[in-house]
């Protein structure tokens, strides 16, 4: 019995060149779509930087808003604790004017939480990716201690609210909410001192438009804090000395 293999239509030769033809036209398709990914990574790793920078220059003008703050509201409290001193000795507690608070303003953190969300951070330079290791990092929490901080001092203000007689309960309240809030500020101060410092060493700009206009500079915000940020405690409707 003989087998007779079947010849192919055209010839083994013709029959390896087309299956080679097929080969490099997968091949080929495989590479594009690889481009193509490529390139989609790309796009969304420069309007993920593009958003992280923007963010960024917003942190640092609220940073530096802070730092400028940081005296006065230290200060401030400072006063209000020499204030409550005397006040447990006599029951009275006086007037009281501009009782003391932090800055109010969150980092923000979205285009990097939505950058790692979806990998893109990984498409990312090196350097830049080095730069938000290190920076939200140390303000990931920055939010909640701010808030924290807040609590204690919307405490504090209950001292301008009825001047008079003071129970000793309520002023224990008020000086422990003060102690605590003037330690949770220090803390804040030295997180947002080491934020900005990151910032400014990789070449970040503050940006001041929020809450002033678009391309408000660091002395247009000094301005304004004159007006809503901190100010000197008044005792009785004057200053209070120095602590």
């Amino acid at each position: 019995m003989h087998f007779h293999l079947p010849k192919p239509l055209h010839g083994w030769r013709e029959l390896a060149g087309e299956v080679g033809i097929i080969v490099v036209g997968v091949l080929i398709a495989l590479a594009a779509e690889q481009l193509v990914e490529e390139w989609t990574w790309h796009r969304k790793a420069e309007a993920a930087r593009a958003s992280i920078m923007h963010e960024l220059a917003l942190d640092a003008g609220v940073f530096d808003e802070r730092a400028i703050n940081a005296k006065c509201v230290e200060a401030n409290g400072a006063e209000l604790a020499a204030v409550l001193r005397k006040v447990a000795k006599t029951g009275v507690l006086p007037n009281l004017d501009h009782v003391g608070g932090g800055s109010t303003r969150p980092a923000v953190t979205g285009a990097w939480v939505a950058a790692t969300a979806d990998g893109t951070v990984s498409h990312l330079s090196n350097d830049f990716r080095e730069i938000l290791g290190i920076e939200y990092p140390l303000i990931a929490d920055y939010p909640n201690k701010l808030m924290e901080e807040n609590q204690q001092w919307a405490i504090v203000r209950l001292a301008q609210q009825a001047p008079g007689p003071i129970s000793e309960t309520l002023l224990a309240e008020v000086a422990t909410a003060l102690a605590r809030a003037r330690y949770e500020a220090r803390i804040n101060d030295v997180v947002a001192a080491q934020a900005l410092e990151v910032l400014e060493k990789a070449g970040v700009k503050p940006d001041y438009s929020f809450p002033l206009d678009a391309g408000a500079s660091r002395a247009d915000l000094i301005r304004a804090i004159k007006t809503y940020g901190c100010k000197p405690l008044l005792v009785d409707g004057r200053q209070s000395p120095p602590a």
